[in-house]
């Protein structure tokens, strides 16, 4: 790969995360074209991106992402409880190599609570919703990031209100019926009224919430998952669920997990051979 600024290959690395801050920044797509100048001078005509273990090295190679720039779907990506949107980067590069155009969307899990932390993700999708840039917009939410989205989703239903470009949500392990680890770690930060509200406990939060009808709903389940438990994923709303060989944060990395995610936003159904 040639290098344009006469240092070591992995200055490479720059690319990617340089890319990632402008999204960040400016999560609403105003970072086109700063993001094209950073693919353009730190990346050349690929990215390649080091990682090394203890006994192998991986490389992988990104081409010129002209999909990016010209794809008409949007997809904000969202984390869980204490989590940071820096974990969810595997994932938003996946999307963007398949054909998506995809942000990071961050949040202070600890702080306000689930409505909320919906009110602030719907200002959000309102503007990608009147973006005419975009013809489609997807959410793909981690553990409490897609109870916020169901919560968003239940707003706009009680409301009347219709985002007409939101189509599929991806909710990777989400604690539809509470989950234990934030029952006891709501004795460690009592004061936090969203690991409150996500509880297994009876009479929570989000065991008495409804159930959102308005989108197709897709659910990714992690086979040994000790924070969410099998029996609490699940919606009788959904349109598809798969489960797949990992833990609950697991499947922010796992190959088999992005490739699911990429086959519910594009056909609105996993692959299940």
């Amino acid at each position: 790969m040639p290098d344009r600024f006469g240092l070591s290959g992995s200055v490479s690395f720059c690319g990617p995360v340089l890319r990632a801050i402008f999204d960040v920044v400016f999560w609403d797509g105003s970072s086109r074209h700063g993001a094209v100048l950073v693919d353009r001078y730190f990346c050349g005509s690929s990215v390649e991106l080091f990682s090394f273990s203890y006994r192998s090295s991986i490389v992988i190679q990104q081409n010129k992402n002209e999909a990016f720039e010209t794809s008409s779907q949007a997809v904000l990506v969202t984390h869980g409880l204490g989590s940071h949107w820096l974990l969810m980067l595997p994932l938003v590069w996946k999307l963007r190599r398949s054909g998506f155009k995809a942000f990071n969307y961050g949040y202070r899990s600890f702080f306000k609570t689930v409505p909320q932390h919906a009110d602030l993700l719907l200002e959000r999708l309102r503007k990608l919703d009147q973006d005419d840039a975009y013809t489609q917009v997807h959410i793909v939410a981690h553990s409490l990031g897609a109870i916020i989205t169901r919560q968003a989703l239940l707003q706009l239903e009680r409301s009347g209100e219709k985002l007409g470009k939101l189509q599929r949500i991806v909710m990777l392990s989400p604690p539809n019926e509470g989950s234990s680890a934030a029952e006891r770690l709501s004795y460690l930060v009592p004061l936090s009224q969203t690991v409150q509200q996500i509880s297994n406990r009876n009479g929570s939060f989000v065991r008495a919430m409804d159930e959102p009808t308005s989108a197709e709903i897709g659910i990714v389940e992690a086979s040994y998952d000790f924070v969410v438990p099998e029996s609490t994923v699940q919606l009788s709303t959904q349109t598809d669920h798969v489960c797949i060989f990992s833990g609950h944060n697991g499947l922010l990395v796992r190959p088999t997990a992005a490739k699911q995610v990429v086959a519910f936003l594009k056909d609105g159904k996993f692959c299940k051979a």
